[in-house]
């Protein structure tokens, strides 16, 4: 096994826009043997021309970047694209060899059948000179500078409630015991409070539109509830339903941004 240099590399991955699909190309790192590509069909397609492209792109990458790759496709749902019958079979590793020649397998190998080039990360710092990447560490620093601000941004929250929810009373009472004056208003205030919702419930006031808004998101959201109870596997469906849209919506948006990038409807290749 090839890995004279011990540094682990994350390289960015690369989106490209074809005819009728997109592809996410993403270089391995660390133990893993293989690029991974996935071929998106945002309008749909067959399962021949899904293997057909499949193939079409691993001759593109692997020409490319001389590294083995594993090749996926995904409908407008993101959900696998049946290539064969044999669930092993929906995805394609193919590698070249030193003659140019590509050997494809539509199947799962074991990790000694796949070549080890990916595994020497000085190998791919040279077939990877075209794309940006971070080590390892550098990886984990940010992770951990985002987790400190985190959790600065949680005690500050939490010193807001509290400051709110016990500091602040507890001085007003204080100072309500101390000055008559801040006494006299702390309870009138609580006697305002106590009257509208007096009045609220015995009709003598009418709600504010925002306490309107609230009644009715709570009563709806009680219907919901009451209906998803009655019907789980209804329920279910609707979040199945609701899901699948969402990745409609997620994938379109991608390639619409994609398209914009390339500055054309469409990409032939």
């Amino acid at each position: 096994m090839r890995k004279s240099n011990q540094q682990t590399y994350i390289f960015e991955s690369i989106k490209e826009l074809r005819d009728n699909y997109f592809v996410e190309y993403d270089p391995p790192g660390g133990t893993a043997r293989f690029a991974e590509l996935i071929l998106v069909f945002y309008n749909g397609v067959n399962s021949a021309t899904a293997k057909n492209k499949m193939e079409t792109e691993a001759e593109i990458w692997t020409k490319r970047y001389a590294v083995p790759v594993m090749v996926f496709a995904s409908d407008e749902k993101d959900d696998p694209i049946e290539i064969s019958s044999s669930r092993n079979g929906n995805h394609l590793i193919a590698w070249r060899h030193p003659n140019g020649q590509l050997e494809k397998h539509w199947k799962l190998l074991k990790d000694e059948e796949i070549p080890d080039d990916a595994l020497d990360p000085d190998y791919l710092l040279k077939v990877y000179e075209d794309i940006p990447y971070r080590t390892k560490e550098e990886v984990r620093e940010q992770a951990n500078r985002k987790w400190i601000q985190r959790r600065k941004g949680i005690r500050v929250g939490v010193a807001i409630v509290f400051w709110w929810a016990a500091v602040v009373p507890m001085g007003i009472a204080i100072l309500g015991w101390a000055n008559p004056m801040v006494g006299l208003l702390s309870t009138l205030y609580a006697l305002w409070i106590a009257a509208r919702k007096g009045g609220l419930m015995i009709g003598w006031l009418k709600p504010s539109y925002f306490e309107k808004m609230k009644r009715e998101k709570k009563r709806r959201m009680d219907h919901y509830y009451y209906q998803c109870e009655k019907n789980p596997a209804g329920f279910q469906r609707l979040v199945a339903e609701n899901v699948e849209a969402e990745e409609r919506d997620r994938i379109k948006r991608e390639a619409d941004e994609l398209k914009r990038r390339f500055g054309r409807t469409d990409s032939n290749r």
